[in-house]
């Protein structure tokens, strides 16, 4: 899968009781593996942010919001913080597909392993 990025040619904000949230598309569905590693990512966030009013929510199909945003809040920063956490998950996301593949072929060398030891046994049964 390639490396998702903020298409912020197509960013709302909307208003949302006493703010405002920013509502904004990937160039791409994400993945599983996408997902999981923005939870993560999500999840250290909440220290990251300690001061600040507005946050990232997790992404619903290819669209990220970040809620809380204020008038006088530093737009640029937020731009930039955005595109970070979607580069932080797409290397995440690498690493964890990388970890699976390696998994999976393990496992497939592990059965193959095990496939030969039984035919062997099978051919020592039948002497």
């Amino acid at each position: 899968m390639d490396d998702l990025s903020v298409d912020w040619s197509t960013a709302q904000v909307n208003p949302e009781r006493d703010a405002l949230r920013l509502r904004v598309a990937l160039d791409g569905e994400p993945d599983s593996f996408w997902k999981n590693a923005f939870a993560e990512i999500r999840e250290g966030e909440q220290s990251l942010l300690a001061g600040q009013d507005w946050w990232i929510d997790s992404p619903s199909n290819k669209f990220l919001t970040v809620g809380g945003i204020g008038e006088d809040d530093d737009i640029p920063a937020i731009r930039r913080r955005l595109d970070e956490v979607v580069a932080d998950a797409n290397e995440g996301a690498r690493k964890a597909r990388l970890e699976w593949e390696d998994k999976k072929r393990a496992d497939a060398e592990k059965d193959a392993q095990l496939e030969a030891a039984a035919e062997d046994l099978q051919r020592r049964f039948r002497l």
